[in-house]
């Protein structure tokens, strides 16, 4: 026994030896390095470490520790001459090639405390943030909104109310492209299925419903934030930590069905995977509504320190491509996350802590760029907005609405019209031929082509009655000929589905 206990202690004083092992010989360089170790100072570190390399230019931890010391100073060129790696390399390569915008700090919606996590709408009418008030003695996190005022500029933001907002914490939202859905983040709640959910309320008039857990798949035992809806309306992209992904919290995105009451079911969680995801923290994706660009935060991909913003761009095959950083000065060696791009693509909205100028107080705020070209969404895009009313009452109705690629059947908008207004708002390509589809229970299938994307649409929704017609504008044929066109093919099979679901209605198509 007594033998075991002395080879034991052996190892563990040979592995102590090697864990304070340094690479030099120089007692003078490895006094100055620790003394490096000790100081508070960034720059009594960095003088330190300087003269331990010039004791020893060979002092590998040395040089280590001055590189990243200095990169985290913002001081690129000195820690790419000390340490030439790509890190660093790239990182003064991006601030050398800075570009020519101003970040201007966005007034009204910044509060007097921390905000952060902006969302627009796709009209530009309304916002919401993330406002963390550190002086309660802790941490509470709030859902904020701010209106866009008609000369310009935003109103004073204001908490969510009650309904949305508890004692307890929420965060990292955002709106569906319409404004009809909201969701976000809450944490440490009893109906949780992990330590944070997902969660989402859904807007009727000026109100917001009962906040609903999204629930698995979207959810897990795991950690999910950062929620984001696809200009379609099918899919939410979010962040997690659950097992499948490159490593630490990755990008992953979910289906979603819309059910008949507005309540919305997610199913077939997959990863982004790489290029986009890394074994490093990638959180707080941006789709925008071109369904091509997306935007998103990382600590894993080469930038200027702290999390930087990237873009990455959906390629022919369906995959997405290469993050590209996003430059400076939108990003700095701090941290900037929460990235936004309106829907016409030319303006950008994130929130920064490192942005000095007479109003800087140190924390962290929302600002506001006009969008370098090179970095805008591909397409433009034109916001259209609608509206559902029953044609015998013209009251405004409930109405799960489509709006599709008459080419080809892709989804480029999927919602319920607004229940107390009627109303609903796309955004669409400006070069596209596009056909909405408008059901619900009770009244006859309504479909029409969309001729130019921006115009504004309304719908007339006919009562199923004996005797009472409706009028399908997109079912096209050839010319003198019976032969139904392929851009009629999705309009054929929405009227199926709705055969499907009335099947004791009988129909007679007349053409």
């Amino acid at each position: 026994m007594k033998k075991l206990s002395l080879i034991l202690c052996l190892l563990l004083s040979l592995s102590l030896a090697n864990a304070q092992m340094l690479h030099t010989n120089d007692k003078k360089a490895i006094s100055l390095f620790k003394k490096a170790q000790k100081v508070e100072s960034n720059d009594e570190k960095i003088d330190f470490l300087y003269k331990a390399l010039e004791r020893d230019a060979n002092f590998t931890e040395a040089r280590y520790s001055l590189a990243e010391l200095l990169f985290r100073e913002a001081r690129y060129a000195e820690a790419a001459e000390v340490n030439p790696i790509d890190k660093y390399r790239i990182a003064l390569q991006l601030y050398n090639d800075s570009i020519d915008i101003h970040p201007r700090r966005l007034q009204g919606v910044n509060t007097r405390f921390n905000d952060y996590f902006p969302s627009i709408t796709a009209d530009g009418k309304m916002m919401s943030t993330t406002v963390l008030d550190q002086t309660t003695g802790y941490n509470q996190e709030d859902l904020y909104i701010s209106y866009a005022k008609p000369d310009g500029g935003w109103t004073i933001s204001r908490p969510l109310g009650n309904q949305i907002n508890t004692d307890g914490n929420e965060g990292s939202q955002s709106f569906s492209a319409d404004g009809r859905y909201m969701f976000y983040v809450i944490c440490n709640n009893r109906n949780n299925i992990g330590s944070c959910d997902i969660w989402y309320s859904i807007r009727r008039g000026n109100t917001w419903s009962k906040p609903m857990n999204l629930g698995a798949p979207a959810n897990t035992e795991y950690w999910e934030t950062n929620p984001v809806m696809s200009p379609s309306g099918n899919e939410l992209y979010f962040v997690s930590n659950r097992p499948g992904g490159q490593g630490g919290s990755d990008i992953w995105k979910v289906k979603i069905r819309i059910l008949k009451n507005g309540r919305l079911e997610p199913y077939k969680d997959e990863p982004l995977g790489a290029p986009v995801n890394t074994s490093n923290e990638d959180f707080a994706p941006f789709l925008h509504s071109d369904g091509k660009t997306l935007y998103f935060a990382s600590h894993g991909h080469y930038g200027l320190g702290g999390s930087d913003i990237f873009v990455s761009r959906m390629q022919a095959n369906g995959r997405w491509g290469k993050p590209e950083n996003l430059g400076y000065p939108i990003n700095t060696n701090g941290d900037e996350s929460g990235f936004i791009v309106s829907g016409d693509g030319t303006k950008g909205y994130y929130a920064t802590d490192k942005i000095v100028d007479e109003e800087s107080d140190l924390k962290m705020d929302i600002f506001e760029i006009d969008m370098p070209r090179d970095k805008r969404p591909e397409r433009v895009m034109k916001y259209s907005p609608g509206r559902v009313y029953d044609a015998a009452t013209n009251k405004p109705l409930e109405a799960y609405v489509e709006i599709f690629e008459q080419s080809d059947n892709h989804k480029w908008f999927e919602s319920l019209s607004d229940a107390a207004r009627g109303d609903f708002s796309a955004i669409l390509p400006e070069d596209g031929s596009y056909g909405l589809s408008v059901r619900r229970e009770g009244y006859f299938f309504y479909s029409k082509e969309i001729k130019h994307a921006g115009d504004s649409i309304l719908v007339a929704l006919q009562p199923i009655e004996q005797g009472r017609t409706t009028t399908i504008e997109n079912l096209f044929f050839d010319t003198d000929k019976d032969e139904i066109l392929p851009t009629s093919y999705a309009v054929i099979e929405h009227l199926a589905e709705f055969m499907r679901v009335n099947c004791k209605v009988t129909v007679e198509i007349v053409g």
